[in-house]
């Protein structure tokens, strides 16, 4: 190991100072981060999916409209459900500059994945899933329906159920929120 002379044995003195100013890499898929900003909500709600990037180096990127170093149209994102994706739109700018982001307004019961990607590859998600709850039952969604005589419950034709009089008819009653989602009593 070198072995160093005590400091106060030499005359230092400053002669100049110099500033390094590091700017931001291009984004990193791997690096940034994307969030949902709930868990758990009711139909017709909206989820904001929001996308903080970083670069390689984990240096946080401050957003700038005309940055040369990517694109906002590089930033993508959908929202899968029942393994089927639904592409978001494009994204804005936050006011502070600090992440791009997405509202949703999801009307579909279940549990719902938000993905973001940076040209192609995933972007590191920790909380990416959103439950949907159905709303009450709507009575002007639901359905009345009677069994028939291949036992399967059938809605009625114009308003109306034929039955033999000799059997009591057996009904059930559907029920749907004002989005179509089952709803269960």
């Amino acid at each position: 190991a070198p072995k160093f002379k005590e400091a106060s044995k030499y005359n230092a003195r400053v002669i100049t100072n110099y500033q390094v100013n590091v700017n931001p890499g291009s984004p990193s898929a791997p690096k940034s981060m994307a969030v949902i900003s709930k868990s758990d909500i009711n139909a017709g709600e909206t989820v904001i999916w929001k996308v903080f990037p970083y670069d390689a180096f984990d240096n946080k990127i401050t957003i700038d409209d005309k940055s040369a170093l990517y694109n906002t149209a590089d930033f993508t994102s959908q929202r899968v459900f029942k393994g089927e994706g639904n592409d978001l739109g494009v994204f804005k700018i936050s006011d502070d500059k600090q992440y791009y982001f997405v509202e949703a307004v999801v009307t579909q019961a279940g549990y719902h994945t938000f993905q973001a990607f940076y040209k192609g590859e995933l972007i590191t998600a920790p909380s990416a899933k959103v439950n949907v709850n159905a709303l009450a039952a709507s009575f002007v969604d639901s359905s009345l329906l009677k069994k028939n005589k291949d036992l399967e419950f059938e809605a009625p034709v114009e308003k109306k159920f034929t039955h033999p009089s000799n059997t009591a008819p057996t009904f059930m009653i559907s029920l749907f929120d004002k989005y179509q989602n089952p709803v269960t009593a």
